[in-house]
């Protein structure tokens, strides 16, 4: 595509710095790109950027890079070269069909494993939000022996999910009591919404201790501790420590506290991921006003999985990350993950 000297300079310094990392200067740029004209009409061109506020100076050398407008331009205006993601795709479906090629995994092997390789590929760290587990219901509570001190209490969803609290049993508790109010409970909290199922368990309580005795208290600790983490958002994370050796962190102690911060902050990235409406197409995400000084952006692309439930896979990096090979990674990513749940059973039928 023809762009206009304007437009390709800034496209340029975008993708220049995307590779490089270092402030990009006019002599740099024309010996680099072969372009034909001078110094002076580059040095004109970045000076109309810098005015208009998408690409601005560094404190540590008179090159330019982009700004946040400027990433937001190049994002919205300026078209990828599409010749250049054919080997692309390639090799990321050669990655993912790899990590995915056994049909035993569990929804959530499945996510993480996808994840992982996805922060391989764009050296880049990502994370999965997961649907909300107040939309789902309870259909088992199981109490697995560890050993003589230990149980663990384990609780299934109706979308395939699994929660479990390992707790400390005392020597002299009666097994065949704790085990009966597991039965007990799994007879009343089955199909009650994950939602319901503290304050349910909670009621239930008093009749269960006073039929079988202070096993029972035990056992609805133990369960209703399970059930506040299942009940949190399931937000996972891969790949932070990429970051950490990106050059614009890497040698920056303020730059790594945020980073860090901004990862343990997880209320914060909830609410971000919630807010990007990606369910058609991927969306990038640059950081809001109050929040400029963070060199932080999401992409993030909406999966569909099985039983109308869905979840948010997210590439999280720093404003110059790649994002021509961030979003073909997830678009190939979340194609591979569709047909993955949506035609497991065919090609079983089929084999």
């Amino acid at each position: 595509m023809k762009y206009s000297r304007h437009d390709e300079v800034l496209k340029l310094i975008v993708e220049d710095f995307i590779d490089s990392a270092q402030p990009i200067g006019s002599e740099a740029l024309i010996q680099k790109h072969n372009l034909n004209c001078s110094s002076a009409t580059i040095r004109n061109v970045m000076a109309t950027l810098e005015e208009e506020g998408l690409i601005e100076k560094t404190h540590t050398s008179s090159g330019r890079v982009p700004s946040k407008k400027g990433y937001a331009y190049y994002l919205e205006n300026l078209q990828y070269d599409s010749d250049e993601l054919d080997n692309l795709e390639e090799e990321l479906q050669n990655h993912f069909k790899l990590a995915l090629q056994s049909k035993n995994k569990s929804i959530e092997d499945v996510m993480e494993q996808s994840c992982k390789v996805l922060s391989e590929i764009t050296n880049l760290a990502t994370v999965v939000l997961g649907p909300k587990a107040s939309d789902e219901k309870l259909i088992s509570l199981q109490l697995v022996r560890v050993n003589q001190e230990a149980v663990t209490a384990i609780l299934v969803t109706d979308q395939g999910y699994v929660e479990n609290k390992t707790f400390i049993l005392p020597s002299n508790l009666n097994v065949k009591n704790v085990q009966d109010c597991v039965s007990m409970l799994n007879e009343r909290l089955i199909g009650t919404p994950i939602s319901e199922v503290d304050e349910k368990a909670e009621k239930i309580a008093p009749i269960l201790v006073k039929k079988l005795g202070k096993e029972a208290t035990i056992v609805v600790q133990a369960f209703k501790e399970a059930i506040m983490m299942f009940a949190k958002n399931r937000l996972s994370s891969f790949g932070t420590r990429k970051l950490l050796e990106l050059p614009e962190f890497k040698e920056n102690s303020d730059e790594i506290t945020k980073i860090i911060d901004y990862f343990q902050n997880e209320d914060r990235l909830i609410d971000t991921l919630q807010e990007m409406d990606d369910r058609a197409e991927v969306k990038i995400n640059l950081p809001t006003n109050e929040d400029d000084e963070q060199d932080i952006a999401i992409v993030s692309k909406e999966v569909e999985m099985p039983n109308r439930n869905s979840a948010k896979i997210a590439v999280v990096g720093p404003k110059r990350m790649d994002y021509k090979k961030v979003t073909k990674a997830l678009e190939i990513l979340t194609k591979i993950l569709d047909h993955y749940f949506n035609n497991e059973g065919e090609e079983d039928e089929e084999t």
